[in-house]
């Protein structure tokens, strides 16, 4: 058969000659001359008799005065052409405009112009750039007729030295945009100084209008008197555009005589606006402005011209492929070709093999329908989970636009990112990952695809997407929609393509370009886009995080205000709310961060320091500035008040703006900047006052007030609607920080700063970097790529493998066939082995083919030499023996697929590791153990609600009983860092071994599920803060226990600090994370921000996490910890313990919300007894009070070094335990514990409901710890 078909493939290859097949179309009309010299002169234009051309297209070819001849526009016409496009544009070459002097004092100037006033031609605006060289030079350029314009450049050199090859920004070179559409210009061309200055290298100057592609700028065109224009003979090169004008292709008849579109073509509108254009249809190719002038292609002609197998035939514009007589198919390469038609025996075997492929088929499609069914039943899940009907309610009950919020599928936001592939990433971030996506429709948007998801606001996150796409203001980037089928919603924004206002005003690149009227006009903007959130949008929004990196710039430099994940809307009835604190440092309202009441001030506040940066060009915060010129706003605010603020503002503000506008805006923004939110303006004043400025600005004579001038004085536009380009990512995810408050103003004032540092392997890029040197970084596995800053380079696992490039062994291998996402093998059939770096695809016995996915999969072997009996008893074999292990198959995989993902979770979450540690450990009873999954979930009943202790931001704890009947308290936790997974092996290896009775014991993890869960000791009697807060226990602890716990609490952390090995800081010590067991005996809780302390440091840098109102105020602007840190945190406990109040307090009047402001405040007053609790008073005496204030006052001194050691402080606070002077210490602490609460609970049992021992609490993360 396979000979059969080699025959027919070598006869069709005789039966059509092996030649080049080339048709000769014809550009010109029959009997004139399609060439002038060497230029091909395509009709409509033409030369000679009249009928040779379309009106206005003549032409001349002068012959008799050059040799070759030479091609001008018109009759007798003098502008020389020197090609012509068929698509549209021409070049000609027009005069160069000089203005020149010698040093006797001699001038020559040439003023150059051209007209095409009558013609069907334009000056190019894509291909066009007016051009200055010089370096004593203004120049203007004036356009009209179609589009009346003035622009121009001046320069003026300080040396030559600066001058640089190939750059036209500004030194020596100069060139700008031109709009479309005019036909008429001229240029002049001037000096300022008369080149007397620069005459030793330039005395002259040039402007012309010239083909950017043509010009490339050179130093030497600078020297020389009148070199530059004589080398180019006087002339340069210049585009039109070209178009059959007075008509579009919307309004030209077809059957005017005066349609210049021949048969078989297409009209399309012209660039230049100004008429349309002819382009032969698809499978013609010629000159379609003549009448016959598109031939058909004969796709045949080249086996390289169409997809044709064996038998191609030509059709009018198109090609048919065929097979020949003996074979079947669609004879296409890309479709199923041409195969044999079967033999009787084959359609035997075929017949008896029905069975078989009947059940495969079958097989596989209940396969695929149950995953299907399976991913049917998750996305449902996942669209009522995010409120999906609650969104769809509301939009069906509003009377919606076009724009209206549309819930998007997931399959469309999958097409429209190619299956989120990397290509399309425009940004990554805390948060998520933003994708550029194409719509069905051809618009290009921003698709963010979330992290994480917090179910809890599923209903606050609808109303906030259905309030957002209903904001229609020219200012603020549209939300288009959301999708709610994948586990977290997918938001779906307007894409923006040119940046923002961050870039243009602090790189270097952009630097100084906006000048001082658009700086004015994008703040007016941007101030009017705030009062209309603020002010018209109902119910209002505060926005939150306005920042110049949330200030996006459109197509025209249009400013769009971004990024509204930190949003909020405000109540109706309500003009202020409290809040976590969320923001950017350097931006961050100091009222809201001290009170967390958040305010529409709090964005007018934002706002000034974007008013500061445009003032000076300056960032919010810089760290390499010396200390009181880090921050901004204090830096300018200080200024202000010395007088001397005209010193911080950029240079072209100071030269292009008026005082009185200075003055004005300045005292704008001292009135923004102010400390009290009410003394600030409304963002509706800000926009006003603004709008005033714009208003009062005197234009320069050739800048008109429009955005496309604004754009070329910015910058080159970019190609916004380009989909295979790559654009500055608009909706990209920032670091925010979330806190609580509880500093006062001039603190915050003076550490309100925080930045984000780049970091890389500095004096060498990948290209010198030598490989055998020690000090090479990159290790086993791993790949060397040059740093973004530009500074060094940095390393990356090779493809297959992944982990810590910078460890010898840090990069392993990513095993690729324990998850089918990760590999191409064709499941169910095909066999993946995982391989080093990568792995390979095969088929199992007596199947062939490559087992991928997209190649050709596994296809059953037939064995022709059977016979029909043998065929037909396999086949029933094959039915039977696929009946009885089909469920077991089934089963069997996903049994598999549960193992080998309990083994990757295993290994990911370090579980080899730790397993090494524990064996080579000499253990105890109580070392940490490795639960499993299934142990857990017996303990926990599967996890069952009822069992859940509390829900917290890091998880949930649930109460478990594990087989000996021990009560645990089990912690599941919902995220976890992948890359700190050796960090959490120690820690857990180590805190497992702490031996102290007032330390919360940790019994041991589990490292199969996707996330390690956490077993602790159970603890029933709640926490201190329960007990000293809450109104049922206020006051109920005496004197004597309140001096206990605080000594055991102390004990237990100078433990942690001084005898653990190595030492940690528990970094999150409050009243909350004490806790009580049976005897009401102090045991500290909560090591999830802990930090182990290398053995050599007595302080390191940490990214700073803890709990305002208990975070020690120098790590906080430092970011250095120390053992000090925790000092301060427990002396706002002892606090705690002597007042009976919070740390936090935000009902209590301004000066008392801060527990430990409040204290100090006190303390140096002198009366500090005042605010003690009435049983202290009565029980302890006065000099026990004022040594224990005294220790409180010591431990919450600014200066970590003035604060004592938590082994100073136990020590302190068991001498006075020994101090009695009230009341005599009891026996025995069961006593004691009838005395405070009452019967004690049943501590034991596993089926009563005890307090929660591990609760998970809110922690305002700076950034995350672990």
């Amino acid at each position: 058969m396979s000979l059969l078909v080699l025959l027919l493939q070598l006869l069709l290859s005789w039966s059509r000659p092996i030649m080049a097949i080339s048709s000769t179309v014809s550009v010109a009309k029959p009997g004139c001359k399609d060439k002038c010299g060497t230029i091909s002169v395509p009709y409509p234009f033409g030369f000679g008799e009249a009928n040779c051309y379309r009106e206005s297209f003549d032409l001349t070819c002068n012959s008799t005065s050059f040799d070759p001849p030479k091609l001008f526009l018109g009759t007798n016409g003098t502008v020389e052409v020197i090609d012509i496009s068929p698509l549209g544009s021409l070049r000609v070459r027009n005069f160069v405009g000089y203005d020149c002097y010698n040093r006797s004092g001699g001038h020559s100037r040439n003023r150059p112009w051209m007209d095409l006033k009558m013609k069907p031609y334009s000056f190019s605006d894509v291909h066009n750039r007016f051009t200055s060289i010089g370096c004593d030079i203004y120049t203007y350029i004036s356009g009209s007729k179609g589009r009346n314009f003035t622009s121009g450049c001046s320069m003026v050199c300080s040396d030559q030295q600066s001058l640089v090859n190939g750059s036209c920004s500004g030194i020596g070179c100069c060139q700008t945009s031109i709009p479309k559409g005019f036909k008429e210009y001229d240029v002049e061309v001037h000096s300022f100084h008369n080149h007397t200055r620069v005459m030793d290298y330039n005395p002259c100057s040039y402007g012309f209008l010239v083909d950017a592609e043509w010009y490339k700028f050179s130093v030497g065109d600078l020297f020389g008197y009148m070199d530059f224009y004589n080398r180019n003979d006087e002339k340069v090169p210049v585009v039109l555009d070209w178009a059959i004008e007075n008509y579009t292709c919307e309004n030209v008849s077809r059957s005017d005589p005066s349609y210049a579109c021949g048969k078989n073509s297409d009209c399309y509108n012209s660039p230049n606006g100004l008429g349309y254009l002819c382009n032969c249809s698809q499978g013609y190719h010629g000159n379609p402005y003549l009448e016959d002038g598109c031939q058909d292609v004969d796709e045949c002609a080249g086996a390289h011209m169409n997809d044709c197998k064996m038998i191609c035939t030509n059709t009018p514009g198109s090609y048919n492929c065929s097979c020949p007589p003996g074979m079947e198919g669609d004879g296409r390469k890309t479709g199923t070709g041409c195969t044999a038609l079967p033999s009787s025996l084959m359609q035997i075997a075929l017949g008896t093999g029905f069975g078989i492929l009947l059940l495969l088929f079958l097989s596989s499609w209940l396969y695929w329908g149950i995953q299907k069914r399976k991913q049917n039943k998750r996305k449902e899940k996942f669209f009522e989970q995010n409120g999906g009907f609650l969104l769809r309610q509301q939009l069906s009950s509003r009377n919606g636009g076009v724009d209206a919020a549309k819930i998007f599928s997931e399959e469309d936001l999958k097409r429209a990112t190619n299956y989120f592939d990397e290509s399309r990433i425009l940004g990554r971030g805390g948060y998520g990952t933003v994708y550029k996506g194409i719509l069905p429709n051809n618009k290009t948007v921003a698709i963010k695809k979330s992290k994480i998801m917090d179910e809890s606001q599923v209903e606050q996150f609808i109303n906030e997407v259905i309030i957002l796409s209903q904001i229609n203001h020219k200012n603020v980037v549209k939300l288009l929609g959301c999708c709610l089928e994948s586990e977290i919603p997918l938001l779906v924004y307007e894409f923006i393509t040119n940046g923002t206002l961050f870039q243009h005003i602090h790189d270097e690149e952009h630097k100084s370009s906006i000048s001082w009227d658009n700086r004015l006009r994008i703040a007016t903007e941007t101030a009017t886009a705030l009062a209309y959130l603020h002010s018209a949008a109902s119910p209002p929004i505060i926005h939150r995080d306005i920042k110049s990196a949330n200030i996006l710039l459109d197509d025209n430099y249009m400013a769009k205000v971004s990024d509204f994940g930190a949003s909020r809307l405000v109540p109706l009835d309500q003009t202020q709310f409290t809040t976590l604190v969320q923001g950017t440092l350097g931006y961050l309202d100091p009222e809201y961060f001290h009170t967390s009441q958040l305010t529409d001030k709090s964005d007018v506040y934002s706002f000034g320091i974007v008013l500061v940066e445009l003032l000076t060009g300056r960032k919010a915060l810089e760290f390499d500035r010396p200390e009181k010129e880090r921050n901004l706003a204090i830096h300018f605010i200080t200024s202000l008040k010395e007088d001397n603020v005209l010193e911080l503002l950029e240079d072209r503000v100071l030269h292009e703006a008026s005082k009185d506008q200075i003055q004005e805006v300045t005292n704008l923004v001292k009135r923004c900047l102010s400390v009290k939110g009410e003394e600030r303006p409304t963002m509706k004043e800000v926009a006003m006052e603004l709008e005033g400025r714009i208003r009062s600005i005197v234009q320069h004579p050739w800048v008109e007030p429009n955005h496309e001038d604004a754009e070329y004085l910015l910058a080159e536009p970019s190609n916004p609607h380009n989909c295979n380009t790559t654009e500055y990512d608009s909706l990209r995810n920032h670091v925010v920080i979330s806190l609580d408050s509880g500093f006062p103003e001039e603190f915050l004032l003076r550490y309100l700063l925080l930045g984000v540092l780049d970091w890389a392997i500095e004096k060498y890029t990948c290209e010198n970097v030598p490989r055998s040197d020690p000090s090479y970084a990159c290790r086993n596995n791993s790949e060397c790529f040059n740093s973004p800053n530009g500074l060094g380079y940095l390393c990356k696992c090779s493809p297959g493998y992944h982990g810590n490039p910078y460890l010898d062994d840090g990069c392993q291998d990513v095993n690729e066939c324990a998850d089918e996402a990760k590999n191409e093998c064709k499941a169910p059939l095909a066999i993946c082995t995982n391989m080093p770096g990568s792995y390979t695809c095969s088929c199992p016995s007596g199947w062939e083919g490559d087992g991928r996915k997209n190649g050709t999969g596994c296809t059953a072997l037939q064995n022709k030499r059977s016979s029909v009996m043998q065929i037909a008893l396999g086949t029933s074999f094959g039915v039977l023996l696929l009946l009885f292990i089909g469920s077991w198959l089934y089963w069997g995989i996903q049994k598999r697929k549960q193992t080998k993902l309990k083994e990757k979770f295993f290994q990911q979450n370090g579980g080899i590791l730790l397993t090494q540690k524990l064996s080579s450990r000499d253990g105890n009873a109580e070392m940490a153990k490795i639960f499993t999954e299934e142990e857990l979930k017996k303990a926990t009943n599967n996890y069952d609600e009822s069992r859940i202790l509390g829900r917290g931001g890091y998880g949930i704890v649930y109460k478990g009983c594990l087989p000996n009947n021990r009560i645990v308290a089990i912690k599941k936790s919902k995220i976890k860092d992948e890359s700190q997974v050796e960090q959490f092996i120690n820690e857990v290896v180590i805190l497992s071994q702490i031996n102290h009775k007032n330390v919360v014991k940790l019994l041991g993890c589990c490292l199969e599920s996707e996330v390690p869960m956490l077993v602790y000791e159970f603890i029933t009697n709640g926490t201190l803060s329960h007990h000293i807060h809450d109104e049922v226990h206020k006051s109920s602890f005496s004197w004597e226990y309140r001096l206990r716990i605080g000594t055991e609490t102390a004990l237990a952390l100078a433990y942690l600090h001084s005898a653990a090995s190595p030492p940690i800081i528990h970094r999150d010590i409050k009243s909350a994370n004490i806790l009580l067991d049976d005897n009401y005996m102090a045991k500290v809780s909560d090591f999830g921000a802990s930090r182990l302390v290398p053995l050599d440091q007595t302080q390191f840098t940490t990214l700073v996490q803890g709990t305002m109102g208990y975070l020690d105020p120098e790590y906080f602007q430092t970011s250095q910890l120390t053992e000090k840190s925790d000092v301060y945190s427990f002396g706002v406990v002892l606090v705690e313990l002597l007042t009976g109040r919070k740390a936090l307090e935000f009902h209590r009047p301004e000066k008392e919300k801060n527990l430990a402001t409040y204290f100090i405040t006190w303390m140096k007053e002198g009366n500090v007894l005042e605010i003690l609790e009435d049983r202290l008073l009565q029980e302890a005496s006065k000099d026990q009070l004022r040594q224990i204030t005294n220790l409180a006052k010591r431990c919450l001194n600014m200066k970590g070094e003035e604060r004592p050691t938590m082994k100073e402080v136990a020590m302190e606070l068991e001498e006075l335990r020994m101090h009695k002077e009230h009341l005599s210490s009891e026996n025995n602490d069961e006593e004691a514990i009838h005395l405070l609460i009452g019967e004690p609970s049943n501590l034991h049992s596993c089926k009563t409901s005890e307090h929660h021992s591990i609760r998970d609490h809110v922690v305002i993360s700076l950034n995350s710890g672990r």
